[in-house]
């Protein structure tokens, strides 16, 4: 019986430590919405109730490619991930189809380890070289018809997740999910963002090897928002801006949106 009672008392400090964990995780999130330092709170929130070594999530549209919502990691590659995978590697995964299939306001959980991955390219760039092995990806389609991914990534060096481990992360999945699409409402507002977008897809063609924050970036520069409205657009400082816009013209090299419109127009 004491053993038992151990037993008991073990269990409830250990739910209690969760939740406590997941409460402040999940309060550090909200703080963070709409700002730089979102992806950044979700990470280490995450992390305090599993160790992990990468988090990506993305929105995608019934009829759009999708974009980067939050992306972080141990080795500060996250971002140049998130964005070749977004470019190159989404039509490659495993777990595509499985995105159209998910009916309107349900979730589900998808786990694959980099061996699952065929292309070779893909493998390599997204696994092998950042030395991932193992992906568990939550997808949640609503009623508007878009999907949001959160995918939670381990490294070569850790044991693969355990079951527990698992429905803890599913568990923080519930509250996560909802965080994910209120941050894409306020980083990707409503107004003007199919305009950015398309201009988005216009800059791309230019072919000026821009990262996906520079073309964010020059789209909006190009509609004609501010560094400020772009900042509060995308989550990131004014200044953090102005530096993506100086990168952009750069590699363009023009000193003004308006000497870019030219080539757009051909």
């Amino acid at each position: 019986m004491a053993l038992d009672s151990y037993r008991d008392t073990t269990r409830a400090c250990s739910a209690y430590a969760f939740r406590s964990t997941q409460e402040g995780g999940y309060e550090a999130s909200v703080d963070a919405l709409g700002r730089e330092g979102f992806s950044r709170a979700l990470f280490e929130w995450v992390n305090s109730v599993v160790p992990i070594d990468e988090i990506s999530g993305f929105v995608l549209g019934e009829k759009s490619e999708p974009s980067t919502i939050v992306s972080c990691g141990v080795d500060g590659e996250a971002f140049r991930r998130a964005s070749l995978y977004r470019e190159r590697y989404f039509r490659l995964d495993p777990f595509r189809k499985a995105y159209r299939l998910i009916g309107d306001g349900r979730a589900v959980r998808l786990k694959s380890l980099s061996s699952a991955i065929a292309d070779p390219s893909y493998r390599h760039e997204c696994f092998e070289r950042p030395r991932l092995r193992e992906k568990l990806s939550f997808l949640r389609r609503t009623t508007s018809g878009e999907h949001f991914i959160f995918s939670i990534y381990r490294a070569s060096g850790r044991q693969t997740l355990s079951m527990e481990d698992e429905q803890r992360l599913s568990a923080v999945s519930d509250f996560i999910m909802p965080l994910l699409g209120k941050h894409a409402a306020l980083v990707f507002p409503a107004a003007g963002t199919s305009k950015a977008r398309e201009i988005e897809v216009a800059v791309k063609s230019l072919e000026g090897g821009l990262t996906e924050r520079e073309q964010q970036v020059l789209a909006r520069t190009l509609i004609g928002e501010t560094a400020e409205s772009i900042g509060r657009a995308l989550g990131i400082r004014a200044t953090t801006v102005l530096t993506y816009r100086r990168r952009a013209y750069a590699r363009f090299g023009v000193s003004s949106a308006n000497q870019l419109i030219p080539r757009l127009l051909q």
